[in-house]
């Protein structure tokens, strides 16, 4: 969040479809959001059209990301 500027609802939100490593962005599509009534999690859409944008990522966590992917991969 902090190499992004990421709202946290924003940035649990994200999966790997978000994640573009080779162009070195991400795409903020949903955010995280608590149902109190229900007692549960749920994504929705971003509250404005100018929520939903591509962010830049900093080459360093481009690296990063593609590490820890290329992990869980491995782990199945």
């Amino acid at each position: 969040m902090v190499a992004t500027g990421l709202r946290p609802s924003e940035a649990l939100g994200l999966s790997w479809k978000d994640v573009d490593l080779g162009a070195g962005t991400l795409t903020v599509r949903h955010s995280l959001g608590w149902l109190k009534g229900e007692k549960r999690f749920v994504l929705n859409d971003p509250k404005t059209p100018s929520s939903r944008r591509t962010v830049p990522l900093p080459y360093g966590l481009v690296k990063l990301l593609s590490e820890h992917m290329t992990a869980q991969h491995a782990l199945g």
